[in-house]
């Protein structure tokens, strides 16, 4: 009887912890949240994304960016980087051509280039291309489930990548930088 009475005790406790904790549930509700923030999902992420317009991405960052001719879909972001050392990362989003891409741009204090697409793949492509724009060197990988290229602008100090799902080859992501990336070398 004794060994009974435990056990039910047990099980009451476990509910009860259960139920507290909401299985780990938010009670916070969205619409209490200033709307650049993001709900229960990126307040999960690590580094949160504020979706905002071009000014704010410049105001956030000091970065501005720019979409390319015929960019439909457009959506303007910033990546909290969660310290004042590491600036927030400028983000923009388009589709051309059907196809989407991710554009991201952060100060950094790197003499060379560091990817900063945050694609996390095992690449099965990569090599070095050089950007037509004053000759920026830029570094590409591909897998069959995405494509990054990476690159650095010296002078400013600013890293830059353009990603997209699925394997694009060298020369189309090199196509896709030079219509968007305009340096800033020489503007300092």
């Amino acid at each position: 009887m004794k060994k009974l009475l435990v056990a039910a005790l047990s099980a009451t406790l476990c509910l009860g912890c259960l139920a507290m904790t909401g299985c780990g549930q938010s009670a916070e509700k969205s619409a209490d949240k200033p709307a650049d923030q993001k709900t229960e999902q990126s307040a999960q992420v690590a580094n949160p994304v504020h979706e905002t317009g071009k000014q704010g991405v410049l105001e956030a960052t000091g970065i501005e960016l720019n979409a390319p001719k015929g960019a439909t879909d457009v959506t303007y972001s910033f990546i909290d980087n969660g310290d004042e050392k590491n600036q927030a990362t400028a983000q923009m989003e388009y589709t051309v051509d059907g196809k989407r891409f991710c554009y991201r741009a952060q100060s950094v204090s790197d003499t060379k280039a560091v990817d900063i697409s945050g694609m996390n793949y095992t690449w099965e492509k990569g090599g070095n291309q050089v950007l037509d724009v004053n000759e920026v060197e830029a570094h590409y990988q591909s897998c069959k489930d995405a494509t990054v290229l990476y690159w650095l602008d010296v002078v400013p100090g600013v890293a830059y990548s353009l990603s997209t799902d699925g394997s694009v080859s060298e020369q189309d992501m090199v196509a896709a930088a030079n219509a968007v990336f305009q340096t800033t070398q020489g503007e300092v």
